[in-house]
């Protein structure tokens, strides 16, 4: 009997290592000990991706047994509540979540967020701007999904009708110089016969498109220098109330100015080494911003971004600053008849035609809970989410997808994916989480004339304050007051000057502290 009941034994526990062998094979339906399914569920906060989010998750299923639930959850305190349930481990705890890059330094140092298991390919497969917004202390801790990046939005029936004006305007000046050429040399029986031949003839060119798209792609403003040309000598029509109007009280469509000399972080914004708020660089660059309210006169305190759109759709404006949703809602309003001109998406101009401009962009990527029981199928999942977004996705949320090589029918967004390219991603950092707030506060003052270098020194100085850093003053002291010890002494006993001082503006990267991170501000 005992020898039956031990072979029972034996043939239960093979049946069992059998099951769990299965289970775990590559290429496999995953699931549990006896085959039950496995289950995650996937957190967002934006309603725009509910209908792709459901489709795709349930073909997901369909092909590999692994069931995701999508789930809607508010935008408010939504860090807080992934922690929460986290670590409650409740039925609807975040498997795999959708999140700004910004917020992805919390996120990795609170454990909600883990390195993704398939990096190099986010290295290989994505922009630059994608890969730094998912970098976090040189590990991408989610896969870039989508993004948002300001760009130039031009009226380009407006545009066209500038080139062959100025086209037509080259003509008759040289025609103008040609003729003075012969009257200068030429008799009065020949003055006559030239006015006989030229009775009748209104002058005008016969203007090919070809040399209307050649001029058009000269008068797109690379600069903020030509921009003001376009402004100063521009015959504009009627309905045309303004050469360029944007929001000026957002920093996301003022960011550019200053994208390309402003550091907060380094290229992966995690670096509280690489700060440079004030400098001279700086400095000019919002000089020129402020100088821009004597052309344009924009009302800080009555501009919206709605309504500087709404007036670009309208045919008054022929630039306007603008995020990508745009794009979606101009293509729909020529669709009804409500936009009757051709657009054009360009870079933005640059203060300085040294300095590259560069937008701020927000890259939104799919992470991986490190909370989670099941992370290896959750980092499947992400991986094939983000991997498999094309312009369907565009077409169904609006937003565009992160990741190279997506053919667009919209020859217009090969401009857009140029500057998010080379914008520059959100920082990650704990410790400045209210920079744009404050950064956006002092724009406003310098749009409305306050003195320039003054709002940069105030807002460099209340960086370094919650950065533990010195002041420019304090710096500026330090460095003009050597230590005794450190520096030897001439001749006349005064101290001599150091080879190695420090000079300039912005923060050198040896003199900045190494201060932990608290997870407790967001």
């Amino acid at each position: 009997m005992r020898k039956r009941i031990y072979s029972v034994l034996f043939c239960v526990l093979l049946v069992v290592m059998t099951i769990c062998h299965k289970q775990y094979e590559p290429g496999t339906q995953p699931g549990g000990l006896f085959g039950e399914q496995v289950s995650l569920n996937l957190w967002y906060t934006d309603e725009e991706l509910t209908d792709y989010l459901n489709s795709v998750c349930l073909y997901y299923q369909e092909e590999t047994g692994v069931r995701v639930v999508p789930r809607l959850v508010s935008g408010l305190q939504y860090l807080d509540a992934l922690s929460e349930s986290s670590i409650a481990a409740s039925d609807e705890f975040a498997d795999v979540f959708i999140v700004s890059n910004d917020a992805l330094g919390r996120t990795y140092l609170s454990g909600l967020s883990i390195p993704v298991a398939k990096q190099s390919q986010v290295e290989h497969g994505y922009p630059a701007a994608a890969v730094s917004a998912v970098t976090y202390k040189g590990k991408q801790v989610a896969y870039p999904l989508y993004y948002e990046t300001a760009v130039l939005l031009c009226n380009e029936t407006y545009l066209d009708q500038m080139a062959a004006a100025a086209i037509q305007a080259d003509a008759d000046a040289l025609e103008g110089e040609q003729a003075q050429a012969m009257a200068d040399n030429a008799s009065d029986e020949d003055m006559e016969a030239m006015a006989l031949s030229g009775a009748g003839d209104d002058g005008s060119l016969d203007i090919s498109q070809g040399d209307i798209e050649k001029r058009k792609g000269q008068m797109i403003p690379a600069t903020v220098e030509e921009l003001l040309t376009i402004a100063d000598e521009y015959d504009a029509p009627e309905n045309v109330e303004a050469i360029l109007s944007w929001d000026v009280t957002d920093i996301f469509y003022n960011y550019f100015f200053v994208g390309g000399v402003l550091n907060l972080g380094g290229e992966t914004g995690d670096d509280v080494g690489q700060i440079t708020v004030y400098s001279d660089l700086v400095v000019n660059a919002l000089s020129i911003y402020q100088s821009l309210n004597q052309f344009f006169s924009i009302e800080a305190q009555k501009v919206s971004y709605e309504g500087v759109l709404s007036e670009f759709m309208e045919g008054k404006t022929i630039f306007t600053i603008a995020t990508t949703d745009a794009i979606g809602r101009l293509e729909q309003a020529k669709a009804d008849g409500t936009f009757p001109y051709a657009y054009k998406v360009a870079k933005l101009p640059s203060t300085d035609p040294e300095v590259l401009a560069r937008s701020m962009s927000v890259t939104y990527g799919v992470a991986v809970n490190g909370f989670g029981t099941h992370t290896e199928e959750a980092d499947d999942f992400a991986y094939a989410l983000a991997k498999g977004l094309d312009e369907s996705f565009y077409e169904k949320t609006g937003k565009v997808p992160a990741k190279k090589g997506i053919a667009f029918t919209n020859d217009q967004m090969k401009a857009v994916e140029e500057e998010y390219d080379q914008s520059a991603p959100v920082p990650k950092m704990l410790e400045t989480s209210n920079f744009w707030m404050m950064l956006e506060a002092t724009f406003t003052e310098i749009w409305n004339g306050a003195d320039v270098e003054s709002s940069l020194r105030a807002l460099d100085t209340k960086v370094r304050q919650q950065l533990g850093l010195e002041s420019v003053e304090e710096e500026q002291m330090t460095e003009e007051q050597p230590s005794q010890e450190a520096l030897p002494l001439d001749e006349a006993g005064d101290n001599a000057v150091s080879d190695n001082a420090v000079s300039g503006n912005g923060v050198s990267a040896n003199q900045v502290s190494s201060n932990s991170m608290s997870l407790g501000n967001d």
